[in-house]
């Protein structure tokens, strides 16, 4: 099962990342701030894809 992150506008803290990091993520990398309801449904294709 993967697990789905979406993050503030701002990104995620130093902290944040530092506790992620060692897990295995699936990254959706966009230039794009989304609003959440976008952020789902962008994430749900990638991890469908």
């Amino acid at each position: 099962m993967e697990t789905l992150l979406v993050g503030a506008e701002g990104g995620f803290s130093e902290e944040e990342s530092a506790m992620i990091a060692p897990e295995k993520v699936v990254c959706l990398d966009t230039p794009l701030i989304l609003k959440s309801e976008s952020a789902a449904c962008a994430a749900a294709g990638k991890l469908l894809l």
